[in-house]
């Protein structure tokens, strides 16, 4: 079996690595006409192919994260528009008395992407047609707010709940003060998210799917049916990444870097890789707030829970670590946080209930 550690400062100082955007293949352009870099394909299928070199394979390190058609220009195109054409759209759209529907993510099967058993079972809603008191927040935000849906992305979930609890971290990705009714809804929604070593504004509208017939949420969702902060968080991602079947399958570290802006460690805790000063190391790191996230990797199937109630290809959040004495003998304990909420608990020992509790020296 093989665990891993994810660890991210948000420490802005530790961002410079990533403060060069151009290493990435993208290019700042004033006119309406977006040029990539030379070193990068115009042709995003070629883009895609690799370049045999003397030993290996060699692929494209220029590529967009938005690996789709349109590339980069498309990148380029919904910064441009989120940053400088928000208030010219929100007022058009107050003018005509109209909500916004986001043509370049539309509410089609186009943005669900291939996932077709669950594409063909869905239709697309607005908050207050689900639930007539919709709201953005419903009692401010909280890791215990998240629910997954039908997508694969706990990655997502695991990445998103321990920020929650942030504010100042939270504030950098979602917008305040957005509205789902009243004389100032409009249908558009705004969030952050940190590409190419800056923030970058995407723009949604607030059409979600749900189950044909039914007002049933299919993806992210709130614990609280009125809430819609999550949902509408999910799909912004999905659309920077192309599609929600994008979002099957990520990794902690890539949500986490673009949810905070900080630096990714990763730990490796296989018996021959785990660092000698493992716990001083989380000592150091929960002590400094930073964000920590773990995975397993093991013999079991996808998703196949182990007899310890732990899941394999799952994603939680290390949430504390604490040294307790037991039995006269310092021991160290951690506390992870399954994004799935009360399902799949730890089941060996110091579980709820467990004897070795009785044995702890007061």
């Amino acid at each position: 079996m093989g665990c891993m550690l994810s660890v991210f400062s948000s420490d802005p100082h530790l961002s410079e690595r990533d403060s060069h955007p151009n290493k990435q293949g993208v290019v700042k352009s004033s006119s309406k006409v977006v040029e990539g870099q030379p070193q990068s394909s115009d042709n995003y299928m070629n883009a895609l192919k690799p370049v045999k070199g003397p030993k290996r394979l060699k692929f494209n390190p220029n590529l967009p994260k938005t690996l789709t058609p349109k590339g980069c220009a498309k990148y380029e195109s919904m910064k441009v528009t989120a940053s400088k054409q928000y208030e010219t759209l929100v007022k058009d759209l107050k003018a005509k008395k109209k909500k916004w529907n986001d043509h370049d993510f539309p509410a089609n099967e186009n943005s669900i992407g291939n996932l077709q058993d669950i594409s063909v079972q869905l239709e697309w809603k607005r908050p207050h047609e689900i639930i007539s008191n919709a709201k953005f927040f419903s009692d401010g935000a909280s890791r215990f707010d998240i629910e997954q849906g039908e997508l694969g992305d706990c990655w997502l979930l695991a990445a998103v709940a321990p920020i929650a609890d942030h504010p100042h971290m939270f504030g950098h990705v979602v917008f305040k003060n957005q509205e789902l009714k009243g004389a100032n809804y409009d249908g558009v929604i705004r969030f952050q998210f940190w590409q190419f070593g800056e923030w970058v504004e995407v723009l949604i509208d607030d059409r979600l799917p749900v189950r044909r017939g039914s007002n049933e949420l299919v993806f992210m969702h709130s614990s609280d049916p009125t809430e819609f902060w999550s949902a509408l968080l999910e799909k912004a991602y999905a659309k920077l990444n192309g599609c929600y079947a994008h979002l099957t399958g990520g990794t902690q570290s890539e949500a986490m870097e673009d949810l905070t802006g900080g630096i990714c460690s990763t730990i490796l805790l296989n018996p021959d890789k785990r660092p000698h000063d493992l716990i001083e190391q989380l000592k150091i790191y929960t002590e400094r707030c930073c964000l920590i996230g773990c995975n397993i990797y093991s013999k079991f199937p996808f998703w196949k829970e182990p007899d310890n109630g732990l899941v394999s290809g799952h994603a939680y959040s290390l949430t504390g670590i604490y040294c307790v004495h037991y039995r006269g003998k310092p021991t160290w304990l951690v506390r992870i946080r399954n994004p799935w909420g009360g399902i799949h608990e730890w089941k060996g020992a110091w579980c709820d209930g467990a004897p070795e509790w009785l044995e702890i020296s007061k």
